[in-house]
């Protein structure tokens, strides 16, 4: 399963830090996702590619 991250450049890191972070536990250990796509443009972005 694939999961794909497209974000805002102005997300400020740590709005998104804790959720962000739970979405992706769930994802891997519920939902059976094993390849991520990050779009590598701006904030949120990078705060999902540094997970």
């Amino acid at each position: 399963m694939t999961c794909t991250f497209f974000g805002h450049r102005n997300t400020r890191s740590a709005d998104v830090r804790e959720p962000l972070k739970k979405l992706l536990a769930d994802l891997i250990e519920n939902r059976n996702v094993t390849e991520f796509y990050v779009g590598c443009e701006g904030g949120f972005d990078q705060r999902c590619e540094a997970f």
